[in-house]
């Protein structure tokens, strides 16, 4: 259950953030990586509430609904929360819910959305409580493809839930939209959408390296015991996203420049459409480091390669500072005081 959360104390935590949230001991702690994901769903987010606002006929956009009173939004793989809080944070019409596997990052993002107002909880005037989602166990008992309902989350309020992304019964089951929502494809085949609009994750980069000690941080940094039946972890996240999301709906990743193939051929075998690609660099004249990557589901391949994101120049006494740019497309940036240094770090 939420806890009551005075209203400055609401106000001064977000003022704070991304600083001051909860993170388990053991875990990796999140970076900039998580923040850049959210301010990157968040530019499509609000562009299509400018559309909205400026044309009494809207066009559809991007996957999500005619108006911006809710946008349904999945994190996979949320950790202690902080790219979907921050997303939920700068768009009030996002409605969040939040899966991951370890359970002491599941009650810290629970607590997290409790600080920053966004569970429901008492003083948040005109605003439902929001109680925690079942759990994997129980999610898979109430699994029918036939018509089960997931679970709705208000506009302006996060949950989150234990879910293994490798559980596809208890997957299917929280995917469920009422009614049904089945569409036909061209072969014939019959598909059933999900209830979410937008998808987003910041999968596990399976790189090389000494293993950790803590076996949460190295689950994290390579979905160690993730997948089942030797899939790929690309390929499981994938494959959720396209569980969770409705028809053309919207997966937006963040993950390393250097495994942009093999996230192409996951998001290919999952029945995505690329749209956008992003590079991010440390600084100008070095490599892309991550990509971020916006995809639909159900559709063909129209990317964009976007102008590169820089994040770094060097200040007077040759220490790194953001640059104008990087803060202007992620001001949590320079609030950001997670605990690791590095400059990317999955969440």
């Amino acid at each position: 259950m939420t806890q009551h959360i005075a209203p400055h104390d609401v106000m001064s935590a977000r003022a704070r953030f991304p600083a001051g949230l909860e993170q388990p001991e053991g875990s990796l702690r999140f970076g900039a990586d998580a923040l850049l994901l959210a301010a990157f769903v968040a530019r499509h987010v609000e562009a299509k509430k400018h559309r909205h606002v400026a044309d009494s006929s809207p066009v559809p956009f991007s996957g999500l609904p005619s108006g911006p009173a809710h946008v349904p939004v999945a994190e996979l793989g949320s950790g202690c929360g902080a790219a979907l809080l921050a997303l939920a944070l700068r768009c009030p019409q996002v409605a969040g819910l939040g899966l991951e596997r370890e359970e002491p990052l599941v009650q810290a993002a629970r607590r997290n959305a409790d600080l920053l107002g966004l569970s429901g909880q008492a003083g948040q005037a005109g605003l439902p409580d929001v109680s925690d989602l079942p759990d994997s166990a129980d999610l898979a008992e109430q699994a029918d493809l036939s018509g089960v309902a997931g679970p709705a989350v208000p506009s302006g309020q996060t949950r989150f839930a234990v879910l293994d992304l490798a559980d596809r019964p208890a997957l299917a089951a929280l995917a469920a939209p009422a009614p049904p929502q089945v569409r036909t494809s061209p072969a014939g085949e019959k598909r059933l959408a999900g209830n979410q609009h937008i998808v987003m994750a910041n999968p596990p980069y399976d790189t090389g390296g000494r293993p950790s000690p803590r076996a949460m941080r190295e689950r994290a940094l390579r979905g160690n015991g993730n997948a089942a039946g030797g899939e790929k972890i690309l390929d499981t996240f994938c494959r959720a996203a396209a569980m969770l999301l409705r028809h053309q709906g919207y997966f937006f990743c963040i993950h390393d420049a250097r495994a942009l193939p093999q996230l192409c051929a996951a998001l290919q075998a999952a029945r995505f459409g690329i749209r956008r690609i992003l590079p991010v660099h440390a600084r100008s004249g070095g490599p892309a480091l991550r990509v971020l990557v916006a995809s639909r589901k159900n559709a063909a391949h129209d990317a964009a390669l976007e102008a590169p994101l820089y994040l770094h120049g060097d200040s007077s006494d040759g220490r790194p500072l953001w640059t104008a740019e990087a803060l202007r497309f992620c001001p949590w940036l320079s609030r950001n005081d997670s605990g690791d240094s590095a400059l990317f770090t999955a969440s």
